[in-house]
């Protein structure tokens, strides 16, 4: 056996099996060099490294053997600036970074440029194939280094102060020189645009002149590179017609009453046939909400909620008046108003737990969610934390990266399992969210216990979140929030209360697209009780600038007119309004 040689590794071997079987091709793309620490290496098959790899690049040459169709040359050259090392050994890996080739070679030192001594040197390998058509002989264009060999033969005898064309002669202007096969120097000369086509569909759109007539109005296509015919006869345009806009035409006469007038318009062939007819309105392109915003119509964006100022409203949108709309129909929105979101939903005998949510601060108790582990009817009993929920019913199995679907605006007015909700604005005042900036307040009776973190009683949590700053006039300290909601008008605090009974409670913030009730902001009458002149007699109470200010009890219990004085609530200054009708774009 030969002292020095080359040979396929075993990975290198099962690849090359499996490519000719597959008919397709091994993918050789680098070069490795060792010293073998300073050993002379026999090449193994079973190997899946070098001994002691120095240096690895990307080929610079790989073509098939011209006196030998079984073998395949591999060449990498070294450039004078890497060196310093012997190379014994030599590896060929393929495009996945695998060792499927192996070679020694007789000890060779490559100096550097530092030591006194330096030179271009390259490393060949040969390398013996059941088939060649099973190596891919293409190498990467980006590299710059050829050996003096590969210059000679493609750029001939030819001196480096010849033109361009010299070197690689032929071609007309406008052609551009590509490989004609996988074989090295296989190229030719070459039309870009040769066997190119585009495929249109023809629209078409006829109308019937009346008496008279001369300026046609659109319906179908647009004047966007349309063709006219009269009467059977094409037409020149700026002659026989004028475009006037995008979707109307002059004629320069007028034709007898019947004639019939066709124009066509080409458009390039899609997945849909006819894309882009007029009157069709977008409803023939697949995305048409992204066609809206492409072409700069933001507020036809699905999910934009807009006042109209007729109680007709537009086919694109839906009226917001908490109706339950077909999820199947209307996509778009329902993706938007029941997003999924990606949680692990555990199983748990109490109620799911659905855990490692992006937020909660939009969900509220009995908020339906759906996801195939859960059954029909399920919805949120708790907001356990500001990542977390605990649903009505359990799951099958516990499903970790999951989908569950909130559906924000529940299922819409006697809707169910195929249909989605709409926000119920009729009658309703817009605000926007306010984030913490400390504006909005709402005010709920609830009831505390000393040392417990603990409200109950009150009338409703909607619109409460984790997180949420609440506060009192006594009985609860400064800085507390809400730490989880639970049904039946229950919350727990980050603190424990100091006082026990009921209260009014004031939380800070509110929750994004829930519907606000009206609320009572604290404030004070002072009352005063007003003789009627006689000593002893009757008279009444009335507010008054003194000091006689009756208990809150006493005055929240009287009547709007106690006696004959003056009212207790009368007239109050509001800011005019004017009325829309509530809609949202789907």
């Amino acid at each position: 056996m030969s002292t020095f040689f080359a040979t396929l590794t075993k990975v290198g071997e099962a690849k090359l099996a499996n490519a000719l079987a597959l008919g397709q091709t091994l993918k050789f793309k680098q070069m490795g060099v060792g010293d073998a620490n300073g050993q002379n290496p026999t090449p193994s098959p079973t190997q899946t490294a070098l001994i002691h790899e120095v240096r690895r690049a990307d080929l610079n040459q790989l073509s098939k053997d011209a006196s030998n169709s079984s073998q395949i040359i591999l060449e990498q050259v070294l450039p004078e600036s890497v060196g310093g090392w012997w190379v014994r050994e030599i590896g060929a890996y393929d495009a996945d970074g695998d060792l499927c080739a192996v070679a020694n070679c007789p000890p060779s030192y490559k100096p550097l440029t530092t030591e006194g001594s330096g030179r271009v040197q390259t490393i060949r390998m040969v390398l013996i194939v059941s088939s060649v058509a099973a190596v891919d002989l293409k190498i990467d264009p980006s590299v710059v280094l050829a050996t003096r060999s590969y210059v000679e033969i493609y750029a001939a005898p030819k001196v480096h102060t010849h033109a361009p064309g010299e070197i690689l002669p032929g071609g007309l202007v406008g052609q551009v020189l590509r490989k004609k096969s996988n074989t090295a120097g296989d190229v030719e000369w070459a039309d870009p645009t040769e066997g190119v086509r585009v495929n249109v569909n023809t629209v078409e759109e006829s109308q019937v002149l009346v008496a008279g007539q001369t300026v046609v109005n659109l319906l179908k296509v647009t004047t966007n590179g349309m063709v006219l015919h009269i009467g059977g006869a094409r037409t020149d345009k700026d002659i026989d017609f004028a475009i006037t806009t995008i979707s109307s035409f002059k004629l320069t006469k007028s034709y007898p009453k019947g004639t019939r007038v066709t124009i066509s318009q080409n458009e390039t062939a899609g997945v849909v046939a006819n894309p882009l007819d007029a009157g069709k309105n977008l409803a023939d392109v697949a995305d048409p909400a992204a066609a809206r915003k492409n072409l700069g119509a933001a507020p036809a964006l699905a999910g934009v909620p807009l006042k109209w100022p007729t109680m007709d409203c537009p086919s694109w949108a839906l009226v917001r008046d908490g109706g339950a709309y077909p999820r199947t129909s209307y996509a778009v929105l329902f993706a938007i108003l029941a997003p999924l979101r990606t949680c692990t939903i555990s199983v748990n005998a109490a109620g799911a737990i659905v855990s490692g949510l992006s937020r909660t601060s939009d969900l509220w108790v009995g908020m339906p969610c759906e996801n195939d582990t859960l059954p029909a009817g399920t919805t949120v009993k708790s907001i356990d934390s500001a990542s977390q929920v605990t649903l009505s019913a359990n799951a099958t199995v516990t499903t970790a990266n999951a989908l569950a679907r909130f559906f924000l605006h529940g299922y819409g007015n006697g809707g169910g399992a195929t249909t989605f909700g709409v926000m119920d604005d009729r009658g309703l005042f817009e605000r926007n969210v306010d984030q913490a900036r400390g504006y909005e307040v709402t005010s709920l009776v609830g009831t505390t216990t000393a040392g417990q973190n603990t409200v109950t009683g009150m009338p409703s949590t909607r619109g409460l979140y984790v997180g949420m700053p609440l506060s009192s006039v006594s009985g609860i300290p400064a800085g507390l929030t809400v730490a989880s909601i639970s049904s039946g008008g229950s919350i727990t605090m980050s603190g424990n209360a100091s006082v026990s009974g009921a209260r009014m409670i004031i939380f800070t913030g509110g929750q994004v697209g829930n519907e606000r009730g009206d609320t009572m902001q604290g404030h004070n009458h002072q009352w005063a009780f007003f003789s009627n002149g006689t000593a002893g007699g009757s008279g009444y109470l009335g507010e008054s600038g003194g000091s006689a200010v009756l208990p809150n009890t006493v005055r929240d219990a009287l009547p709007d007119n106690y006696g004959n004085g003056t009212p207790r609530v009368g007239p109050e200054t509001r800011p005019r309004f004017r009325n829309y009708l509530p809609i949202i774009v789907y």
